[in-house]
């Protein structure tokens, strides 16, 4: 079951792996704009990147922790995570497919629509729930896909 525990913990996972991966955006962002190319070749970019691999190896320090002691939970944020940046990349590829004038723009509408219930369903969805199935649109083939996930508040 679900704990307040967990919910909390949840949280905390949550926040550390969104940290780990804007710093590592960071961090290749500082290569590239303020030394010469993308490689570390100033003092400066050597001491911000060093300084931010360190906080990013305590993050992923306290993500293992959690994994030791509540796998499901940081499994359950990864999840949630990773669908969240599936059905916001497939959103913007609806536009650039519309942009290229490769589809109509009830096909646009429909699968905007589509996506975005899914997107509010994903972000509802709470560990420890029942599973169910989404419908969602793959980028590159335009098929239809099931995709299970946990079941929201609402569902249930």
């Amino acid at each position: 079951l679900h704990t307040p525990e967990d919910e909390l913990l949840e949280g905390d996972v949550y926040t550390a792996l969104s940290y780990v991966e804007a710093h590592e955006v960071a961090q290749e962002k500082v290569a590239e704009f303020i030394g010469e190319d993308a490689t570390i070749d100033t003092p400066e970019e050597a001491y911000v990147i060093k300084e931010s691999r360190i906080l990013v190896q305590k993050a992923k320090e306290f993500i293992e922790s959690a994994k030791s002691t509540s796998s499901n939970v940081v499994a359950s944020v990864q999840t949630f995570k990773l669908a969240s940046a599936i059905l916001n990349n497939q959103e913007k590829y609806v536009d650039t497919i519309e942009d290229e004038g490769l589809v109509d723009e009830t096909f646009v509408h429909h699968n905007i629509l589509e996506i975005r219930a899914d997107l509010r369903k994903v972000n509802k969805m709470k560990s420890g729930k029942l599973y169910k199935k989404m419908t969602t649109i793959h980028p590159e083939t335009n098929v239809a896909l099931d995709v299970t996930t946990a079941a929201t508040d609402d569902d249930v």
